[in-house]
């Protein structure tokens, strides 16, 4: 990611420096960067276009089929505009079965979810939790309900049961940056993992906390501690829909406290 940031920079400063020679420009920012001993076993493909000319104005491997990883969000974002608008809102409904008497709902609140990626998100002063809840709580008092005699029930049926596509790795899945996409989502469905090393190397670390705390799901945490110079490296696994995941890796001695994001196996 590190080196991927890099290079974008880099092609950003030449495209925009000076349009005379870009194809020589690019070509020597791509050596330097694979001059890098940490690059001497990567795989890389490049290829770019004029956008008004459909000129090519540099092409190395672009024939070499590669994972695009976050590279991809760049597609998914330029196919949003064109498909939704920049208009576009994504809807969370609110609707009620029953009868409302004397403030009281005899029946059950739905909440419909349509995909809204930042309900209860940290991004957006809009998105934060308390700003949606407090938001939902005066729309249902504004139709005349104060009390529940009911259940509330989350929908989340318009996006597919299956929250990733298959082909994703195992070690990427129980992480933040693996996250599903539902329905109805919450907190970017990530949760925070904060762990303690034990007192030597070689101890188990133990969980200090969970934010949010998970519901209906158990981690069974298998991180060692490791020397005061370890690489921190932990790593959740936990698939969709599970009740019961799992944490192995190592984090420093030294550590006070090491935090690793892991995603919610199911937001609702």
């Amino acid at each position: 990611m590190k080196h991927a940031k890099l290079l974008f920079i880099l092609l950003l400063s030449i495209c925009f420096a000076n349009a005379q020679g870009i194809t020589d420009r690019l070509r020597i920012a791509l050596d330097s960067m694979q001059s890098k001993p940490s690059l001497k076993h990567a795989s890389i493909s490049l290829y770019v276009l004029n956008s008004k000319t459909n000129e090519i104005v540099f092409d190395y491997n672009s024939q070499v089929g590669l994972t695009p990883a976050s590279c991809q969000k760049i597609i998914t974002s330029m196919a949003a505009f064109e498909i939704l608008g920049n208009s576009f809102q994504y809807k969370t409904e609110l609707s009620y079965t029953g009868t409302i008497m004397n403030g009281i709902l005899e029946g059950n609140l739905m909440i419909t979810g349509y995909g809204d990626p930042t309900l209860g998100g940290w991004r957006y002063a809009s998105a934060k939790d308390t700003t949606v809840l407090n938001g939902w709580i005066a729309a249902i008092k504004k139709v005349g309900i104060n009390t529940i005699n009911g259940n509330i029930i989350l929908n989340a049926n318009s996006f597919s049961a299956q929250p990733v596509p298959g082909g994703w790795p195992w070690e990427d899945i129980g992480n933040y940056y693996g996250a599903g996409c539902w329905g109805l989502n919450w907190h970017e469905n990530q949760y925070d993992l904060t762990l303690l090393p034990g007192k030597k190397e070689g101890e188990e670390s133990g969980i200090a906390s969970i934010k949010p705390a998970l519901s209906a799901c158990t981690i069974i945490n298998k991180v060692k501690t490791g020397k005061a110079d370890a690489e921190k490296d932990a790593y959740i696994y936990m698939p969709p829909n599970a009740s019961v995941g799992f944490v192995y890796g190592t984090i420093p001695m030294a550590s006070k406290g090491y935090t690793i994001s892991g995603s919610m196996p199911n937001p609702l």
